[in-house]
């Protein structure tokens, strides 16, 4: 689940931002790229319901391994491009990409 204070959410580009980020969960379908089930809120927060992914982010994965083998960069990297193609397919450009937003 990813909560997002409203109070947070206190510029019109700032709330554009967030319902662009449901609309596009809502509309993709990749296997590279989380399922969004659903989304609501309260009186304080956004709420979106996600898919659980247990590996966590590849930023922690990196700093807890100091160093990936290759065979396992490769596919992460080959994951990540597929899930990219599929945004740019449909006209999305993606423009926050790290490792802390890369789920393993």
């Amino acid at each position: 689940m990813k909560r997002i204070a409203k109070s947070n959410v206190t510029t019109s580009k700032q709330l554009e931002h967030v319902m662009n980020e449901r609309t596009l969960l809502e509309s993709v379908q990749s296997n590279f790229i989380v399922k969004m089930h659903y989304a609501f809120q309260d009186d304080k927060y956004l709420y979106l319901i996600l898919d659980y992914i247990e590996g966590g982010d590849l930023f922690n994965v990196v700093r807890q391994n100091n160093q990936l083998d290759e065979r396992v960069t490769r596919t992460y990297v080959a994951e990540l491009l597929i899930a990219l193609q599929h945004l740019h397919a449909r006209d999305v450009l993606y423009r926050d990409l790290k490792l802390e937003n890369v789920m393993i």
